[in-house]
């Protein structure tokens, strides 16, 4: 620090060269030096210095403040880095802090392996920490890319699920209708016929908020808040969790902010009822199938329509997408549709027991299974016209001899988990195995009622189920023993292994000359 006169030298050359107002600051400058002494002490003690003269007696040193006047620069700076780090962290781009956050992994994970190294634990692989991180990239690759490929069903082969593991969720009073789940598997929303809307934290298995919705008012009268004023049939939620979509028989798709639980677009120009949304992943591109018999596109980036696409000659009841801008619809004209958006054409594929298909997942971008009124389930390859595997009555058969019908199909994405529902009284786990294209049922939870919507959970721990005492679509039976809730069903420890394997891409490129399904453009 320099000398006290040479700052008082400079303070008066200052002094001598500007205005009286100039002087006036110069002067109110030398209190607040003459105070420090006294402000190095407070902050030494701030600091758990023990001694309360110990601040005076370095004062007194030729450096002008000693142990507490460096205590209180360290104070500074440190407070000055945290500053410009935040400013820096909020000027960064979303690509620059991915770079950043990236890099902080490979530093911790290098430290990690420097460390297991001092300890010995490598000693007889010299690549081990190359390796290490180099499988730890590749892993995230593979799953950014939707080329990681889980064997969640193989670990579920004999396993039981316990009942009183079944954690039941109660708030609607009509039958739920659907479920989702949010992107970090934290919340769970249902819809309902009671034209409600209910988030759910699923780790408490308790009711966090009823979205805003539309009630009868005495009198007649039309309440004023954006809702549903009809059955809730469908709900998605983007991949970034930030917004959820719902439909219903009021034709209309509402979009909810999920940080503030309230409307911020209303979709309208579907002429019936909205039956299914679908967000394409890592992306805010909306779809969504109705009883217009039409598939819609809409764009959350701008809160705004894109297209119409038209081929379904009856009622559009599901609907899936993946990452490519593809899509997979199921209808009442008992075909099953994969929409090529960019291409602007689809493919029809037509099931071999007939019926209404009224549900379909994507397990991968070529394959996807279906379900519906005929009660089988459907195992397809899009380069295929006809199912690679077919399980006929896949959930019995009722008491007159007609086979069940399949009210829901949930599925873990680059899995081969799929789970299907219907109304005998269990909920069906099958592994899919694609290489030998099979179906094969690896366990069965007890669920009374009418399953009307299934999720599986993206760490494959635990799936949730909309059971309720009638058919999302309709009321042709109704359940008395049932009860309207949402269930949350724990998956066995051995249902979270996975294999990183690449999805064999080239594989639909070989047979890309075998696909023999109807081209609609």
């Amino acid at each position: 620090m320099p000398p006290k006169r040479s700052i008082g030298a400079a303070g008066s050359r200052g002094m001598s060269s500007r205005t009286g107002s100039s002087r006036g600051r110069s002067s109110r400058q030398e209190p607040r030096t003459a105070k420090r002494p006294r402000q190095q002490a407070q902050s030494a003690l701030a600091w758990g210095d023990d001694d309360p003269d110990a601040g005076d007696s370095d004062s007194e040193d030729g450096d002008g403040g000693g142990g507490a006047g460096a205590a209180l620069s360290k104070e500074r700076k440190e407070v000055e880095e945290a500053k410009e780090q935040a400013e820096a962290e909020a000027r960064e781009t979303a690509e620059e802090k991915r770079l950043r956050l990236a890099r902080d992994v490979l530093m911790k994970l290098d430290a990690e392996q420097r460390e297991n190294r001092e300890e010995g634990t490598d000693e007889e692989d010299d690549d081990a920490p190359g390796d290490y991180i180099g499988d730890r990239l590749a892993h995230a690759r593979l799953e950014a890319t939707g080329q990681l490929y889980r064997e969640v069903a193989k670990g579920l082969q004999g396993q039981q699920i316990s009942p009183t593991a079944v954690r039941h969720m109660r708030g609607h009073k009509l039958s739920p209708t659907c479920v989702v789940l949010s992107p970090d598997d934290t919340t769970a929303f249902s819809g309902s016929k009671d034209n409600s809307i209910i988030r759910w934290d699923v780790e408490t298995g308790k009711r966090v908020t009823m979205l805003p919705h539309w009630r009868k008012l005495p009198g007649g009268k039309v309440p004023s808040v954006k809702a549903h004023s009809k059955e809730v049939l469908t709900l998605a939620v983007s991949g970034d969790g930030r917004y959820l979509a719902s439909g219903g028989r009021d034709r209309l798709i509402n979009v909810w902010d999920c940080r503030t639980d309230t409307v911020v677009e209303t979709f309208r120009g579907h002429q019936d009822t909205v039956s299914s949304l679908a967000f394409r992943a890592n992306s805010l591109a909306l779809f969504s199938g109705s009883h217009d018999r039409c598939v819609k596109h809409w764009d959350l980036n701008e809160m705004g329509y894109v297209e119409t696409m038209f081929g379904h000659q009856s009622e559009i009841n599901a609907i899936d997408s993946w990452r490519k801008e593809r899509l997979v619809t199921g209808g009442r004209d008992r075909t099953v549709r994969l929409w090529k958006v960019l291409e602007d054409s689809h493919l029809v594929f037509r099931p071999v027991g007939g019926g209404s298909i009224d549900c379909v997942r994507m397990l991968n971008e070529d394959w996807f299974t279906t379900g519906g009124e005929d009660g089988s389930l459907a195992l397809w390859f899009a380069m295929k016209k006809k199912p690679a595997m077919l399980v006929p009555a896949a959930h019995g058969y009722s008491a007159v001899g007609i086979p069940r019908w399949i009210s829901a199909i949930g599925c873990l994405k680059q899995s081969d988990l799929v789970v299907s529902g219907s109304n005998d009284g269990s909920v069906r786990l099958w592994r899919a195995d694609v290489e030998a294209r099979s179906l094969e049922q690896v366990a069965s939870v007890p669920l009374e009622g009418f399953v009307n919507g299934l999720a599986v959970s993206s760490t494959g721990k635990f799936l949730v189920a909309a059971v309720g005492q009638e058919h999302r679509l309709g009321r042709w039976e109704h359940q008395k023993k049932a009860r309207n809730e949402i269930c949350v069903v724990p998956l066995p420890s051995g249902a979270e292994d996975e294999v990183a394997v690449a999805m064999d891409t080239e594989s639909a490129e070989e047979d890309q000359g075998d696909i023999d399904g109807e081209e609609a453009g």
